[in-house]
């Protein structure tokens, strides 16, 4: 019985068929198959893709080479190759858990925080290996400590704290007083002047306006007085609010600063261990792929 090579024309994997027999089932797949359409499609090469000495299409190659080749494509950078590879690996056998670690190679290396955590998750219900479970979680960990470090830096532009503002401490009472005062004088002055120019009480006019004049200007000294004696009081007023707030501010800078240090680390702690566990996983794979 001779055998010759020949591809199945469902899953494209690399046979050795009895080109004697009509028909056949693939032994990957499990898909019947026509000897002659599989013998003759293992000989077309007019739909093979080379890139880089890499043929992604998947035709002519066993399943297991097709990985291979995807993960040589992901080292490259060949992102948009490698996924074509994927997406066919993926319909042939999705429970092979290499495939979506491909899938979640490809979302680190474009930062894709939906792709790359659904990918390690979906990984991880095809193998029990706890580093996917440990991966899954560092994954989540990264992204919830970078979303906290972003809120953080957000909160420090948009939550400043407002220093006090002079006029809010102007105090205006005892105005009133002051007024009242200057009208009852300028009411007996005037009231002076209708005695003395009716000659009625010249004597106790002349004695009214200069009272009045002496209590208009004591008015006036202690309208002036009580103006600094207020400003006092309120700079005093204002600078205690000042000195409370500036306190507040370095309390909140200090501990935003403390926070975002926190983060910060979280971030680098998870990152390490997340790109320690990626590479160990990475290269048992290109190891076991010997295809």
């Amino acid at each position: 019985m001779a055998l010759i090579k020949a591809q199945c024309t469902n899953c494209s994997g690399i046979l050795d068929v009895d080109e004697s027999k009509d028909a056949a089932i693939c032994p990957f797949c499990n898909t019947p198959y026509i000897v002659e359409k599989a013998v003759n499609l293992f000989k077309t090469e007019t739909h093979n893709h080379i890139v880089n000495n890499i043929s992604y299409s998947g035709e002519g190659m066993h399943p297991e080479a097709r990985l291979k080749n995807a993960y040589t494509l992901i080292e490259k950078k060949e992102n948009k190759l490698a996924t074509e590879i994927l997406d066919e690996c993926k319909k042939l056998f999705p429970t092979d858990w290499r495939v979506w670690f491909g899938y979640y190679m490809l979302s680190e290396q474009s930062w894709n925080s939906t792709q790359d955590t659904m990918a390690i998750n979906t990984a991880s219900k095809f193998n029990d290996d706890p580093r996917l479970k440990e991966l899954g979680d560092v994954i989540l960990g990264w992204y919830i400590a970078d979303a906290e470090h972003k809120r953080l830096m957000l909160e420090d532009k948009n939550n400043l704290v407002l220093m006090p503002n002079r006029d809010d401490f102007k105090t205006n009472s005892g105005d009133l007083t002051i007024y009242v005062l200057y009208l009852m004088e300028l009411v007996v002055i005037i009231f002076s002047l209708m005695l003395i120019v009716t000659q009625t009480e010249v004597f106790i006019g002349g004695i009214a306006i200069l009272v009045c004049v002496i209590a208009f200007a004591g008015t006036i000294q202690w309208s002036i007085w009580k103006k600094k004696l207020q400003k006092k009081i309120d700079d005093q007023n204002f600078q205690k609010a000042y000195d409370e707030r500036e306190s507040q501010l370095k309390e909140m800078q200090k501990k935003y600063e403390t926070n975002l240090m926190n983060t910060s680390k979280q971030r680098e702690l998870y990152n390490s261990r997340r790109n320690e566990l990626t590479k160990e996983l990475f290269n048992e794979i290109i190891n076991s792929l010997t295809v």
